[in-house]
């Protein structure tokens, strides 16, 4: 995903690319925001304009490319195993690959 195809967000993509060029990027950035404001196509955008847009990016199986994300427990799962994200990573991948713009209940009903 490239930052022209973020919808809106104008000044954050100027922030980021600035920080960016200056060599001035923290261990983390957090992107907060309301429901449908595209937090994670900027994310998208601004990994791929860091990482380059090879076609690993394309996959989101770029090495340096990590998720975090909220996973749930399904039914019939061993009360020992602790869920992570990559317990979903195939369907997390399967869900960006559909577009950057979804909410966290259609994410829930993904996994499930």
């Amino acid at each position: 995903m490239k930052f022209e195809e973020v919808i809106g967000q104008e000044d954050t993509k100027r922030r980021l690319i600035q920080m960016a060029e200056e060599q001035r990027l923290p261990h983390a950035i957090m992107l907060c925001g309301p429901t449908g404001s595209g937090k994670m196509a900027l994310a998208l955008a601004f990994a791929s304009y860091l990482l380059g847009d090879g076609p690993m990016l394309k996959g989101f199986g770029h090495p340096d490319l990590h998720f975090s994300f909220p996973v749930i427990k399904p039914a019939g799962t061993s009360s020992d195993h602790k869920m992570i994200s990559d317990d979903f990573l195939r369907e997390w991948h399967e869900m960006l690959a559909e577009g950057p713009y979804f909410t966290m209940d259609q994410w829930l009903s993904h996994m499930q």
